[in-house]
């Protein structure tokens, strides 16, 4: 279970291109493409698409969405990122912009989440569950796989496989910092 007290929610049968915003704690708002945005009220449609940001506000604020595969993506605290597809040609895409995004798609393995970091480093799960991390203040993109395996995906193509509980560290520039054989959270 990755949060809350409805850990397993039930997400509505949903067409491709939206999301359900199933549990919020804390403070969360959108923006449809305009840069100005609005509160983000629970159990609500949420429409992807280029320049559809989502954000979340304060230490203890997150955001549940459940998307139509029953896949989960979790925003964390103090969070921003575009909602750019979901569930379309390619999956679904999103661009990190700060903060922590946690995704589950168990049992999904015919498709696919990609968080995209400012680095152009992509971290995709497929049927897995994957946690990315854009640090600001560092410049670095941290992702943990942690079941069963995930991918890295350079500018360029190259790409990397994580199994589970497996970390790795991505630079600005795309150099690897750091690349764990097993991590485990403590």
């Amino acid at each position: 279970a990755l949060a809350g007290p409805e850990a397993a929610p039930t997400i509505p049968v949903l067409p491709s291109g939206v999301a359900f915003v199933s549990e919020i704690r804390g403070r969360a708002e959108v923006s449809n493409s305009s840069a100005v945005f609005e509160n983000l009220p629970a159990e609500q449609l949420v429409t992807a698409g280029p320049g559809v940001m989502l954000r979340t506000l304060g230490g203890t604020s997150y955001v549940r969405l459940g998307l139509p595969n029953q896949s989960i993506l979790y925003l964390g605290p103090n969070n921003q990122m575009e909602l750019v597809e979901i569930e379309g040609a390619d999956g679904t895409w999103v661009t990190l912009h700060e903060g922590v995004v946690l995704t589950s798609s168990e049992g999904m393995e015919n498709s696919s989440v990609s968080v995209l970091a400012p680095s152009g480093v992509v971290a995709r799960s497929s049927g897995s569950q994957l946690g990315a991390f854009w640090d600001l203040t560092q410049s670095q993109f941290e992702v943990d796989c942690f079941e069963p395996v995930c991918e890295i995906i350079f500018p360029g193509g190259v790409s990397m496989q994580l199994a589970a509980n497996q970390r790795m560290v991505v630079a600005l520039g795309g150099d690897v910092l750091g690349r764990s054989e097993e991590h485990t959270s403590e």
